[in-house]
């Protein structure tokens, strides 16, 4: 366990985290649409439509930008730590005990990314895809009654 020893596989964790929050603000401030209050109502719908369908998107894809970066990164944590203490085994059982640790490690990232993953599935399901569906029939409803 390599009392002061550097381990460079943070900064992985560091850039993905760094990833994570710049990914973020950059795509909230690419959806940000003003709007002025003499708009007819359907731009207002319009927007909310347009907005609900990016975090749509957010989520239908949050393995590839939010979970996959800092799970590769946390993982090449485990796997550098587990090469480390490999170097120092005296015995087989010692090396068995180091990779089972890592592959239980390795299970935990996978089944809580694996849930997380599947809570946002169900959200768009659920809430969001509804939501839209409202939303646009609110909008031809209003078209409708326009003309």
């Amino acid at each position: 366990r390599g009392g002061g020893q550097h381990v460079w596989t943070w900064y992985l964790v560091t850039v993905a985290c760094l990833w994570n929050a710049g990914f973020f603000v950059a795509n909230r401030i690419w959806w940000k649409k003003k709007t002025n209050p003499t708009d007819p109502a359907t731009s207002f719908l319009d927007r909310s439509v347009s907005e609900i369908e990016n975090q749509i998107w957010l989520l239908k894809n949050i393995l590839w930008w939010y979970l996959l970066p800092p799970g590769i990164a946390f993982l090449c944590v485990y796997l550098q730590r587990m090469i480390q203490e490999s170097g120092a085994v005296e015995s087989a059982e010692q090396l068995w005990a180091i990779r089972w640790d890592f592959a239980f490690s390795y299970l935990v990232i996978v089944l809580v990314f694996g849930i997380l993953y599947y809570i946002n599935q169900r959200y768009v399901r659920t809430e969001l895809e509804p939501r839209k569906t409202e939303l646009l029939e609110l909008r031809e409803n209003l078209i409708g009654e326009e003309f």
